[in-house]
């Protein structure tokens, strides 16, 4: 970008690259947090905090253009020093990658496993295909044998050094799809959901980035485009520093089991945002760009801790990185939906965003699955305790 003139422009290619290598280098720090599992939902928010947080860069460069006039082609050749660093940091890697020391505390017991762990397994696998978990096979769960259900992780690994913290108990279906391949890890319903989850949010949050300034102008009247600039500079500043803020809420959400955070993050969050996105004041609009920067770092918080606690270290570049770029290709929709809100409504954008609004509640089906799989799982040890 910084080479771009009237001969080459340097937009172009700087934009593909910059929307393929983002979430390439996004990912590959995300593992430092699968690293540390007993404090998974903290890193990961702080690491959500930082990488929106660096969007404050250009608002900030805005705001000096404005100032000093400041040229593009500077400010880009002062921001080379970024990837020069980030070139220098490889070499500051520790020579052996992160990871836990021993594959016992993730997998499941080989082929020998009990009567009990067998009953247990099979009834979780039914949830995939049925709703509901047959009495016989529950009691063949209690009445065969008085084996522990689940074999409690080793304290200390085997051998190899540990980079972190054992992660805690998994639950009998989190043990059941990392021991699967990762050919059939993706026909689980934990990669529907979370990759639907994703999809969802993103592409409303991205079809309101892409058209608040229009949205705004639908609604100000006479004297208030100062109100409607403001608006989006409260924004830009939510979308790059909210997620810091957010850091200390979400560690403590944290604590809650991954249903719960889905949970917040919908009725908190996107719900109202959704709602107040739909009244026609520029006062209210400040709420709802304050909660539209806000919900981000949320859902990638949420979405990347349950992608790594289901499906393990191991599968968790693949899937998660698979649930993006299919959530990505489906967020090409916001161009449409765009265009009918602009050429076809006349550039009213409240039906549009009701659309959205009443697509967005199907992630629900995700929380609720999860309640219930808890349930059943809960229900499953206790008959066979």
């Amino acid at each position: 970008m910084a080479s771009s003139g009237p001969v080459f422009d340097g937009y172009m290619p700087g934009f593909i690259l910059l929307g393929v290598a983002g979430l390439l280098m996004y990912m590959s720090v995300i593992h430092i947090s699968v690293t540390f599992p007993a404090r998974a939902g903290l890193l990961l928010a702080m690491i959500s905090g930082a990488f929106d947080a660096s969007g404050i860069v250009f608002p900030a460069y805005g705001w000096i253009y404005d100032a000093v006039g400041w040229k593009p082609t500077d400010f880009f050749w002062t921001y080379t020093s970024v990837p020069i660093l980030l070139f220098c940091g490889n070499f500051l890697q520790p020579s052996e990658s992160f990871e836990w020391a021993s594959d016992d505390v993730i997998k499941v017991d080989p082929p020998g496993n009990t009567p009990v762990e067998e009953d247990l397994n099979r009834s979780l696998r039914k949830i995939d295909s049925d709703d509901t978990i047959t009495p016989s096979l529950l009691a063949s769960a209690s009445s065969s044998e008085s084996t522990p259900l689940l074999t409690p992780p080793p304290e200390e690994p085997a051998q190899g050094p540990s980079h972190g913290s054992a992660p805690a108990r998994l639950s009998a279906r989190d043990r059941y799809i990392q021991s699967l391949p990762v050919t059939e890890q993706l026909r689980t319903p934990e990669f529907f959901l979370n990759a639907t989850w994703i999809f969802l949010t993103t592409v409303r949050i991205n079809f309101y980035i892409a058209t608040l300034a229009e949205q705004l102008g639908e609604m100000q009247g006479p004297g208030q485009e100062a109100m409607k600039e403001s608006i989006v500079s409260v924004f830009n500043v939510a979308n790059s520093i909210g997620a810091v803020a957010m850091i200390v809420p979400m560690g403590l959400i944290d604590t809650y089991p991954l249903y719960v955070n889905f949970l917040i993050q919908y009725f908190v969050f996107a719900f109202p945002f959704a709602v107040l996105g739909l009244v026609p004041s520029l006062p209210v609009q400040y709420i709802t760009a304050t909660l539209g920067g806000l919900i981000r770092p949320f859902m990638y918080t949420t979405t990347i801790q349950f992608a790594s606690q289901t499906f393990g270290f191991k599968s968790f570049g693949r899937v998660y990185g698979l649930q993006m770029f299919v959530a990505s290709l489906c967020n090409f929709l916001q161009y449409f939906l765009s265009w009918v809100a602009l050429d076809v409504m006349g550039g009213q954008f409240f039906w549009v965003n009701v659309f959205l609004s009443v697509l967005q509640t199907a992630v629900l089906a995700f929380p609720l699955y999860l309640r219930r799989v808890s349930i059943v799982a809960a229900k499953t040890e206790a008959d066979a305790s």
